[in-house]
């Protein structure tokens, strides 16, 4: 699946009732990532050129002078009052840094960088409340990639991380203009603030993936399926992948994209949405949000694509697919109304653009609104389409609206193909 193509019901089934149970636990597990925190411990440089100094005991700082490097860590960890920075030759230089012990990273302090910072721990990276991470670009990630790859700038992240490990962000987050986000693991959870203004915001719940940062400028994420066969969580249960968003990602004039892979032999993969995605279109860039939830999709918060004139695009698809009553899913704009797909594409043409197939299931609850307005005095509405090719239960308010004073009214489908 590529960014370049643009909940079940509520019965608790064992396999989410599991899934639930191995959140509580390891919730307690993220709370026992070394609270107290530290500098990044026993930098060994295996790739490139950099140097790593301490100026003071409460700051790290690395000085690079390739445009790619490597290291090694033995543990990278920021404490609360503790910052790590970053010197780069450009902002598209590239820093990996592995860390090869057993510890959880545990980012509690500030991290700065003027080009682009790789976060590799298989025991899983944990980032509080009070952090604050700028960079060019920053990938958080369980999954590693070898020394050739990298330094080559192939972005092959292709060895899992231990079973269970996840990435879970409660501070800030910040890309430069233009910049990237991605956090991938297993589990991935946002509670914190994600800002990546001209950018791209990506969380996906899956133990392997592929980068590429380069080609036409789009920056692509490719999660293969053949690489999830066989994995197992830590009782030595099939892996089930998920990503949990509760807080706000904004990505004005850029592109969200949220998934969670699913393949033969996971339990599951579910994508749960109770905070706000916004990428607004500035003038004519970006304002594109996709949503795969692989199994199924539980979409309760605020996703907003809204624009300066023509609205943007909203794209959301899983097997089973919940619009909740507080769900809010917006792509209107002034001269002309965007485009929302939940489930397919119209008439059932084609899946959503990402995802494998059309949904299976639809429900939408009452009071969930989906709109693809032209909210000025003259403008066309834009178009909506909600499918299932099984069953689609519709309570909710769909509206694809003409101007005050003139236009076309949109196009506007709830169809359930059985």
């Amino acid at each position: 699946m590529s960014l370049r193509h643009a909940v079940p019901p509520p019965r608790l089934c064992p396999s989410r009732l599991s899934w639930a149970m191995h959140l509580a636990f390891a919730a307690l597990a993220v709370g026992a990532m070394n609270p107290a925190g530290a500098n990044p411990l026993g930098g060994v440089v295996v790739g490139g050129q950099a140097s790593i100094q301490q100026p003071s005991p409460t700051l790290t700082q690395i000085d690079q002078s390739s445009q790619r490097a490597v290291i090694d860590w033995r543990s990278f960890s920021i404490g609360a009052g503790e910052a790590v920075r970053f010197n780069q030759p450009s902002a598209s230089a590239a820093t990996l840094n592995r860390v090869v012990g057993n510890d959880p990273s545990s980012i509690l302090g500030s991290l700065s960088a003027n080009g682009r910072v790789h976060l590799v721990n298989q025991n899983g990276v944990f980032i509080g409340r009070d952090a604050q991470v700028d960079a060019a670009a920053l990938v958080l990630s369980t999954a590693n990639v070898s020394n050739s790859d990298f330094m080559a700038g192939r972005l092959h992240f292709n060895q899992p991380g231990k079973p269970g490990a996840r990435i879970v962000n409660e501070g800030r987050i910040t890309a430069a203009d233009g910049g990237l986000v991605a956090m991938v693991a297993p589990g991935v959870e946002n509670r914190g603030v994600i800002s990546a203004r001209l950018g791209q915001v990506m969380l996906a719940g899956a133990p392997t993936f592929s980068l590429d940062l380069f080609g036409d400028g789009l920056v692509n994420i490719l999660l293969n399926p053949a690489s999830l066969g066989g994995i197992a969580d830590a009782s030595g249960q099939p892996l089930s992948t998920h990503v949990d968003h509760s807080g706000r990602i904004t990505a004005e004039g850029g592109r969200i994209w949220i998934s969670a892979a699913t393949a033969r032999g996971l339990v599951d993969g579910m994508v749960n949405i109770s905070g706000e995605l916004r990428a607004t279109r500035v003038a004519q860039q970006g304002g594109e949000i996709t949503l795969l939830g692989g199994e199924s999709l539980n979409l309760g918060g605020s996703v907003i694509a809204t624009g300066s004139a023509q609205g943007g695009t909203i794209a959301a698809s899983a097997d089973r697919v919940l619009l909740a009553s507080n769900a809010v899913l917006d792509a209107s704009g002034p001269l002309q109304g965007g485009t929302v797909l939940v489930g397919g594409s119209y008439r059932g043409a084609s899946p959503v653009p990402g995802a494998a197939a059309r949904a299976g299931s639809l429900d939408v609850r009452q009071g969930a609104s989906i709109k693809a307005d032209a909210t000025g005095s003259v403008g066309d509405g834009g178009l909506v389409v909600l499918w299932s090719d099984k069953d689609t239960r519709f309570a909710g308010s769909v509206t694809a609206r003409a101007g005050a004073a003139g236009g076309n009214g949109g196009t506007m489908e709830v169809s359930g193909k059985k």
